[in-house]
């Protein structure tokens, strides 16, 4: 498809057309994270849109000609729903959003017109960093098809919201910039959760803030329970019980989330500790792949945690006040003494290293072994005397790295020392043989599948798994329908006979599922 990407198959290089919110989350599903069925409209839709209905120069145009910013912005938002989209991006959003709805199970029929319409949230992913408690932009609960396209054009509004355009005034950021929009399949929740990577004074304590119901997007819980986590040792070290009064829920007979009172339940602990230490450990582990401080959205369900958004932490710029007192003694005629006092103040303004918003270097396998090789041999070289080539040489030879016991510069060499390194230089070499190597060698044993009990977080993490790799054929189906169409109306008889065996062996694999 031209416009929708499933969130498996979203990368990181893609941070600049897709937004860091979407090319977060991807990498988090790619390396193994529980994560709702998704997938992301990407910014081609976004120009497209804007485009096809001139929005850049009416939005300039109404700022311009409006001097009250939230006047300005209704009027915005009006010319958004106003507009209409292109005809192929049209059918691409609404054979997605039907992909949502097919379940497991479902016959060979439902999964060509499409199933139950589920209830979906939509997430901004703009090409900048927002600031780490940013939530326009974001729409849950929504379902149908017309709620779901007109949900689509608020969101993209939302960019031009006056406090999202002094944002980018303020941080430098072009209106010219790029947005995907992520769009999730809701689940049921047993409670939510955010957490933080660090809090405001430590950097070595994760916060994990707790309550009951679906996530607070826009309108805030009162009441969270707030938990303080060991980042090394993912011990509970504070716990903070507060008192929830209601919670959000969907309504069943309007299908729309309400506050729910929550009377006793709302005073009671939101999480157990397990789950409060599984929360702090997946948020140490994501930040240990984005390499950032980050806020993570966490939906808790049959005591399985997915993540359900990722949001980068910022720093605003401080002012640090640097005080001093100076005092000073003067010898005058008579041995008489004047003391002056001076007093000075000194404004700095500072900001944490960490707001440099720049993606790391991703480096192949070559390039790290050859980085590492290079700074071990210089250390080498520098406190030893060791000749750094032999020294680099050798651990390429091997490609491995082993430890070298290495002296501080200007310490004194304890005596035996000598004789340790020579017995240590006539010393065999050790042959080292990659396992892959042996594995002919090795009889297989045979393999016990094991199968998690129904309702337990395995289980559902498999379920979500096997939605996503289920949404991926349902898009691939769709796609080799429509290019057996075109073949058709072509007489290309055996282009068409190609896809139609394409088209069967998908749908016998869909069926033995």
């Amino acid at each position: 498809m031209r416009y929708i990407i499933t969130l498996t198959n979203v990368g990181r290089k893609e941070s600049e057309t897709l937004g860091f919110r979407a090319s977060d989350l991807g990498l988090l599903k790619e390396k193994g994270f529980n994560t709702p069925l998704s997938f992301v409209v990407n910014d081609e839709a976004f120009d497209d849109f804007m485009a096809e209905n001139g929005l850049r120069a009416k939005i300039e145009k109404i700022y311009h000609e409006n001097e009250d910013s939230s006047k300005a912005f209704q009027e915005v938002m009006s010319a958004f729903i106003k507009a209409s989209f292109p005809k192929e991006l049209y059918s691409e959003l609404c054979e997605a959003y039907e992909s949502l709805g097919i379940e497991q199970g479902s016959s060979a029929h439902n999964l060509i017109s499409g199933g139950d319409l589920p209830y979906i949230t939509l997430i901004r992913s703009p090409s900048y960093i927002l600031h780490t408690e940013d939530e326009e932009g974001i729409l849950q609960n929504v379902k149908g098809q017309d709620q779901y396209l007109a949900a689509l054009k608020l969101v993209w509004a939302s960019a031009y919201s006056p406090a999202s355009r002094h944002y980018r005034a303020k941080a430098a950021i072009s209106d010219r910039f790029r947005m995907g929009v992520i769009v999730q399949k809701m689940k049921g929740t047993d409670a939510s959760a955010v957490t933080y990577s660090r809090t405001d004074f430590n950097e070595y304590m994760i916060r994990v803030k707790s309550y009951i119901g679906f996530l607070d997007y826009g309108e805030p819980v009162l009441g969270k329970d707030v938990h303080d986590v060991d980042v090394n040792s993912l011990m509970i070290r504070s716990t903070q019980i507060n008192l929830q009064e209601y919670a959000i829920r969907r309504d069943v007979d309007s299908d729309e989330l309400v506050k729910h009172p929550l009377v006793a339940d709302g005073e009671r602990q939101k999480m157990n500790d397990k789950l409060i230490s599984e929360a702090a450990r997946l948020t140490k582990k994501a930040k240990s792949f984005i390499a950032k401080d980050l806020k993570l959205y966490l939906n808790i369900r049959q005591e399985a945690v997915s993540v359900n958004q990722v949001n980068r932490m910022t720093y605003e710029t401080k002012t640090e006040v640097e005080e001093k007192d100076i005092i000073t003694v003067e010898t005058k005629e008579g041995d008489a003494r004047e003391v002056k006092h001076e007093h000075t103040t000194t404004l700095r303004q500072t900001e944490d290293a960490d707001a440099k918003l720049t993606m790391p270097a991703i480096l192949s396998c070559d390039e790290a072994r050859e980085r590492v090789v290079n700074e071990l041999g210089h250390k080498l070289f520098s406190l030893n005397g060791f000749a750094m080539e032999s020294a680099a040489s050798t651990l390429v030879e091997s490609e491995s790295i082993s430890q070298i016991p290495v002296e501080e510069e200007g310490a004194e060499r304890l005596p035996g020392d000598e004789e340790s390194l020579e017995d240590e230089a006539d010393e065999p070499e050790v042959e080292v043989i990659c396992e892959s190597a042996k594995e002919e060698d090795v009889e297989e044993e045979p393999r016990v599948e094991i199968v998690p009990a129904e309702g337990s977080p395995e289980a559902v993490e498999q379920e979500v798994e096997e939605e996503e790799t289920l949404l991926e054929q349902v898009m691939k189906i769709k796609d080799i329908t429509e290019r057996m169409e075109s073949h058709a109306l072509n007489n290309h008889d055996e282009a068409y006979e190609q896809e139609a065996r394409k088209l069967k062996e998908l749908l016998s694999k869909v069926r033995s599922r």
